[in-house]
Order: structure tokens, then C-alpha cells, then sequence
């Protein structure tokens, strides 16, 4: 490695590189290493993630896209080749499939392409893996393209979940390396977690003040995520559920193909059902529930989940992709089939024949042997720098 110690980053927002890559960011920057951000900007006047970034020392340059049009797309190439043969890095490591490929052409075409150690980060498949429309399909034949093409020119694929590795295998790449989600830092969490909510209390805020379990939905409101299937499920059991209350955290999805917006969601609420949209702080939430549940067809590694490991939580979420990595079935969880309110029904009703307090301490334990941030931070150094 040279003297030159220039790291960009490439992701979709400010704060999903602030909330996956913490960790590794920091790490970076203690020792001694110059991180330069390009990601992109979607408030305008929203800089709390700049702010956390700046902290840190992550220089922080934003693109702001017009539209979707090939005019845009390319004006955003140029603008990152810039900083590229500006800034000199010695590696350009991107996440998700558009910062991948916005990484690797601006990289390819930059004068310092013979220098630069490129690395990619496969998030999740996304919607077009799990989508049989003809726009789906055709996008995941050019990504599955693009791969092909990526993977002579980058140094290593990193990929969340055992089932995305061996699809890609297939493929022919052979430069993959599966990484257990993103990390999550002890030290993140309990930031979080500074202010405890108490559970009686917030009962009463919401007008439940009898129930006694609380069942979280931790998700936007996307058909993928199972959004459908589980409200359909909750409102199946609620009646015999009294002491039960189910909540739902998450942004509505305004594009009605993919998801439901907040009308319909609205639909399905009751006296024990509700629907608080987004919030800042889910941890805090998470803190006090008795069970998460994400019913999602096919996941990257979900973070959401990975906190309700943290918090030691009983899961209950689908055998899909990168979900049926987080439960051992009857362990710490249940594990159900996917596109099935009727499955999440039985898991529900099973959880009041069991003492939820004699599965403490197993979801911790997954978080502590798999899932800590240390492994993804100590591996991905190791690679940058031939490390250990």
C-alpha cells in the first residue's frame, strides 16, 4: 500500500453510510486515513447526517440528480470521476447496486483506474430479484451483466447472505465474500438507547394501557416486506388476543405497485392495531417490545432485525433469503414461509402457549457470535490493507 491514505466511499444517502458503516468509518479515520463521501442528496435542507458525518472527519460531497434521464445519469459521472482524479483514492469501496455502478464506470474512466483497488458491496438483491414484471427482469439482466463485467475490475463482492453468494457464484464471479449484514456497534445501540422508554407508560400513550405483549413491525410499508400479510394476520387475531398490541413503525409507501400508502394501512387499524409511520429513534421502541416480526420475501441481511438480536428480542420472520439467517427456528424465533398471513397467524397464536423469558439471552448471543461490528470492520481492514 502507498503513502497516499484517500478512502472514498460511494453510497445512496448520508445516512445509511452514517448508520451501516459507523464502525468501519471510524476505524478508518483513527488510523489516520482520509475518507472522502459521495453520496446522494434528497432534502435539501436536512443536514443532520452532514453534521454526524463532519464529526467523525468524513468529508462529505453530495449529488444532487435532476431526474432519471441518461443526461442526469451522466452529468452524476462526471461529476464523481472528478473528485476521483481529484482526490487520488487508493480504494473506492461502493454499496448498493446503483453506487456499485456508479463506482465502477467512474472509476474505469478516471486517470487513476490502474491504481485504484475497487470494492463493491451487494446490500440485498432488491425488488427486481423478487418482481416477475418485464422492467424487473430486464434490470436484473443488466445488472447480472454488469456484475460479470465488475468483478475483473474489482477486488472483492461483498455479499450479506449465504443464498446471494451462491446465486452469484453460479454467475461465474469468483471474487465474493460473504459478510454477516453490516455490523452493528454496540456503541450505536446504546447511544439509543439513553433515554428508556418505560413500557407501561408508553401502553398508556397509545391507549392500550391493558395489553401486556407488544408485537413490532419494524418496516416500510412495501408489498416485498409483507405488509399485506401481516396486517391481514394481525386483524385475524386480535380478537383472541386481548392482551396483545400490535405496532408498526415505518415510512408508507406512496407508489401504490409496490406497496400501501397510509390511507390503506389506515384500513386495517383497531382499538389493539396501530400504525405510527417513521420515527427517528426505533430502537427505543424495540427496547420495549416483546416481539418483532418482519415477514419479508428476500432481505439483503435486515438491519432491523439485527437490533431486535442486539435487544435480544423473540423473532419471528420469514425462511426468505437473509431473514432465515437471523432465527434458529423454536431457538430464538419462529421461522415461517413467506407470502403467508396464515403462517404468521400460527406464529402469533404459538407464542401463548411459550414463556417468552426462556428464550433470553439467545438472540443475544447470535448478535455477539455473528453479527458485531468488529467482525465486518476487523475482515474488511484486513482486506484493504493485508492485515493479519
Amino acid at each position: 500500500m502507498t503513502d497516499n491514505k484517500t478512502i472514498i466511499y460511494i453510497c445512496n444517502t448520508d445516512s445509511a453510510l452514517f448508520v451501516f458503516r459507523y464502525p468501519l468509518l471510524k476505524a478508518l479515520t483513527k488510523k489516520g486515513y482520509r475518507v472522502i463521501a459521495i453520496v446522494k442528496h434528497y432534502k435539501k435542507d436536512d443536514n443532520i447526517y452532514l453534521k454526524k458525518l463532519n464529526k467523525i472527519g468524513i468529508l462529505t460531497h453530495y449529488i444532487t440528480p435532476k431526474n432519471n434521464s441518461i443526461v442526469s445519469l451522466l452529468y452524476t459521472i462526471k461529476f464523481v470521476i472528478k473528485i476521483i482524479n481529484r482526490e487520488n483514492p487508493i480504494i473506492v469501496h461502493c454499496f448498493t447496486h446503483s453506487a456499485n455502478f456508479l463506482g465502477v464506470i467512474a472509476s474505469f474512466c478516471s486517470k487513476h483506474r490502474k491504481k485504484i483497488n475497487i470494492y463493491l458491496s451487494i446490500t440485498g438483491l432488491g425488488r427486481v430479484y423478487t418482481d416477475n414484471d418485464f422492467i424487473s427482469k430486464a434490470i436484473k439482466f443488466l445488472l447480472n451483466i454488469f456484475y460479470l463485467f465488475s468483478f475483473k475490475k474489482a477486488k472483492i463482492i461483498y455479499v450479506q447472505n449465504r443464498h446471494d453468494y451462491i446465486y452469484f457464484e453460479k454467475k461465474g464471479i469468483t471474487n465474493l465474500e460473504l459478510t454477516a449484514g453490516s455490523g452493528l456497534s454496540p456503541e450505536y445501540m446504546e447511544k439509543l438507547l439513553v433515554h428508556k422508554k418505560s413500557k407501561k407508560e408508553y401502553l398508556k400513550q397509545i391507549g392500550s394501557e391493558n395489553a401486556r405483549t407488544i408485537v413490532l413491525l419494524p418496516s416500510r410499508s412495501l408489498y416485498n416486506k409483507g405488509i399485506k400479510e401481516y396486517y391481514i394476520a394481525v386483524n385475524n387475531v386480535a380478537g383472541l388476543l386481548p392482551d396483545y398490541v400490535f405496532v408498526h413503525y415505518g415510512m408508507s409507501c406512496s407508489d401504490l405497485k409496490h406497496g400501501w400508502n397510509s390511507q390503506q394501512i389506515n384500513k386495517y387499524l383497531g382499538k389493539n392495531i396501530h400504525y405510527f409511520g417513521y420515527t427517528e429513534n426505533l430502537v427505543e421502541i424495540m427496547a420495549i417490545a416483546d416481539i418483532v416480526v418482519l415477514p419479508s420475501y428476500r432481505e439483503g441481511t435486515p438491519r432491523s432485525l439485527i437490533e431486535a438480536l442486539y435487544l435480544d428480542k423473540f423473532i419471528i420472520t420469514t425462511n426468505s433469503p437473509g431473514c432465515d439467517e437471523i432465527v434458529y427456528d423454536n431457538w430464538n424465533g419462529y421461522l415461517i414461509p413467506p407470502k403467508s398471513s396464515h403462517a404468521i397467524e400460527s406464529a402469533l397464536m404459538k407464542t401463548t402457549d411459550v414463556d417468552l423469558c426462556t428464550f433470553k439471552g439467545r438472540s443475544k448471543k447470535i448478535y455477539e457470535n455473528k453479527y458485531h461490528s468488529k467482525y465486518i470492520v476487523q475482515k474488511t481492514l484486513a482486506n484493504y490493507f493485508q492485515e493479519g
